[in-house]
């Protein structure tokens, strides 16, 4: 969903498509990529570079070539989070480098792959990792927001919420796994 919990006055001609700079994390289960492929193919991902293989045209025309400013990644007891920072990033990007780098993590694309890939673009190359574990977590507009505390308050509440209903399900579907696993021996 969407929440509003600030407001800013801006100038004539503001467009919200001109952000100055967004942040965004994608969180994935691990299952035991390798920390450092995924930290190399982040490094090799981030930057200026034309994303032509990393993007889904919608008959859109335009430079496939953007920055990518900095890709994080980090594994905390069994997920991954890899943080995305740029100015603007074109349809399914990131969904398609976390597929990279999720895929260098476990063999499957190497180094020399993930340089062809950007040397020589190839459209539909790349698949598109899951939409669920993508979240947008800041927008900077070089604007001044006004907080609504009570709106704030709201939304917070909401996804803790949400997070404790989720985490609890994760973890019962983790355990109902585990005991159909005892089966098999």
């Amino acid at each position: 969903g969407v929440w509003a919990w600030a407001v800013a006055e801006v100038p004539d001609g503001f467009n919200p498509r001109r952000a100055r700079l967004r942040r965004y994390l994608y969180v994935a289960p691990h299952w035991g990529e390798d920390l450092d492929a995924m930290r190399e193919a982040a490094e090799l991902l981030a930057g200026t570079h034309d994303y032509a293989s990393f993007i889904q045209r919608r008959g859109e025309e335009g430079s496939t070539v953007t920055t990518v400013y900095e890709i994080k990644v980090e594994v905390r007891r069994d997920l991954v989070y890899i943080y995305y920072t740029g100015r603007g990033f074109r349809n399914k990007m990131l969904r398609k480098l976390t597929w990279a780098i999720l895929a260098a993590g476990r063999g499957v694309l190497r180094r020399r792959d993930i340089e062809e890939l950007l040397a020589r673009p190839r459209p539909g190359a790349v698949p598109s990792a899951p939409a669920e574990g993508l979240v947008l977590l800041d927008i900077d507009y070089g604007v001044e927001f006004q907080v609504d505390k009570a709106a704030l308050r709201s939304a917070y509440t909401y996804f803790l919420a949400k997070y404790r209903h989720t985490a609890a399900h994760a973890a019962a579907l983790k355990a109902a796994g585990e005991a159909l696993a005892g089966w098999d021996e």
